[in-house]
This record gives C-alpha cells, sequence and structure tokens, in this order.
C-alpha cells in the first residue's frame, strides 16, 4: 500500500499546526511543509524505536585475564625509571 504524501503552505501550518500534527499521528501520512513552493520540512509520524537486547554483560566470559592486574611492575618497561 503506497503512503499518500501530503503538503501545505508554511503559512496554513503555522495556522493550524496542532491540528496537522495529530493528523499526521492519527493517519501515518508524511507531511511536507513548503515555503513559496519549495518543500522545506517534511513532518514524519512518530514511530517507537526497536528494542535492542541488553548491553551491560553482553561479552562476559569473553576475556582472559593473565596475570596480576593489581600489582603490575611496569618499570621495566620504561626508560625513564632506570
Amino acid at each position: 500500500m503506497a503512503v499518500k504524501k501530503q503538503s501545505v503552505a508554511i503559512s496554513l501550518f503555522r495556522a493550524t499546526c496542532n491540528r496537522l500534527l495529530l493528523e499526521v499521528q492519527r493517519t501515518g501520512t508524511p507531511l511536507t511543509v513548503t515555503s513559496r513552493g519549495m518543500p522545506v520540512a517534511t513532518i514524519l509520524p512518530y514511530r517507537k524505536p526497536a528494542t535492542q537486547k541488553k548491553q551491560l554483560g553482553r561479552r562476559r566470559g569473553s576475556a582472559v585475564i593473565l596475570g596480576d592486574i593489581v600489582n603490575f611492575d611496569s618499570s621495566s618497561e620504561w626508560s625513564a625509571s632506570r
């Protein structure tokens, strides 16, 4: 089913903004606002974003810790400490 796109002059949009926005929400039909016949904005109905999987803890168990990460001595790797 093709969606019919409506257009309205910016002066009419200013005068009837609330009614036009509610109509876009109700019908789901995009609305193009024009100024002197040239499109300046397109009003689209709000769509809820798709839910994403939980991010926290997603990569749990995928890393391996080698050695002591708390008491690590890196002084031998720095020339300033020699």
